[in-house]
């Protein structure tokens, strides 16, 4: 009997001490996060190259942000500033859905999801940094794209941007 006693009296101590911490956990709000990125871009092709990125607008306020480059210039370029709000880090997930280049010279384009992986020599991410305050964790960073002759190479004829571009090509 007092073995009985004494488990139930543990269990008991153990439940209460659960519902205790999930209490105070309940308690604590969770941090805001925003990242900003910065996005520049250097074209050394000598190419009319238009870059485009393709957000979720549940993280993002604009769904499309497009840059054209007339490789005139072989020094990075600033293409567009991009700030994702999450409610907590846990809430985290990536913004960009997908990468696109339109090669407008050639009629080529190359389309990623992610221009990471394989293609990590293209992009250079710098300056990443973090500061917080009472309500708020701020991300930042700089993404850096270059367009060269080995990413020209990669792209693939698209008729689709005789239509989609229409204005570059009446010229």
């Amino acid at each position: 009997m007092k073995r009985i006693k004494f488990l139930v009296s543990t269990i008991l101590r153990f439940c209460i001490g659960i519902v205790l911490l999930l209490s105070l956990h309940a308690c604590i709000e969770p941090k805001a996060v925003r990242s900003t990125h910065y996005y520049y871009i250097a074209n050394t092709t000598g190419k009319r190259i238009i870059h485009q990125l393709i957000c979720n607008t549940r993280y993002v306020d604009k769904e499309m942000f497009e840059f054209y480059s007339d490789g005139s210039t072989h020094q990075l370029e600033f293409e567009w500033e991009v700030v994702e709000k999450f409610s907590s880090w846990h809430a985290m997930m990536p913004t960009v859905l997908s990468t696109f280049l339109y090669n407008i010279d050639d009629t080529t384009a190359f389309k990623t999801r992610n221009i990471g992986g394989e293609n990590a020599k293209f992009l250079v991410i710098a300056n990443e940094h973090e500061t917080s305050t009472d309500d708020e964790i701020q991300y930042m960073s700089d993404y850096q794209l270059t367009v060269n002759d080995s990413l020209l190479l990669l792209m693939q004829k698209d008729y689709t941007m005789l239509e989609k571009f229409s204005e570059y090509y009446q010229q």
